[in-house]
């Protein structure tokens, strides 16, 4: 990845170190990529969920901190709300951030998007994981 100009090599305390070259043309398309890898599987599984964006500060290529938690907005019809946090905390765990799930029924998401709600506009301009916006 480096020799492709992705990744940037720097020495500190005798250990290579990599980093996302952030000035790659390619840069965009792989931080959009990573996002879509989540491992968010185990975590949905069981669940009917129709959508999932990453949105936020985290979801713009070269956005976000160390410290920024990575917001998702999961559209379905979930029966275990409190089960599905506690597992995508786990997730977050994994990640080393806080996951902070934004989550609507089908019907609660059509009603915020006939009115216009910049939550849900704002959300669904991130990077899509799964289904259709």
């Amino acid at each position: 990845m480096e020799k492709r100009g992705l990744a940037r090599r720097t020495r500190r305390a005798e250990r290579d170190e990599f980093e996302p070259n952030k000035r790659s043309a390619y840069f965009p398309m792989a931080y959009g990529t990573a996002l879509v890898d989540l491992p968010l599987g185990e975590a949905l599984r069981g669940q009917r969920v129709h959508l999932v964006y990453a949105y936020g500060s985290l979801a713009q290529p070269g956005g976000g901190t160390h410290q920024s938690d990575l917001d998702l907005f999961i559209v379905g019809d979930i029966k275990d709300r409190p089960g599905l946090v506690d597992r995508l905390r786990a997730v977050g765990a994994r990640l080393n951030r806080v996951v902070d799930p934004f989550i609507l029924s089908p019907e609660q998401f059509e009603r915020a998007k006939k009115q216009g709600d910049e939550h849900v506009a704002s959300a669904l301009a991130g990077v899509r994981i799964m289904g259709d916006g």
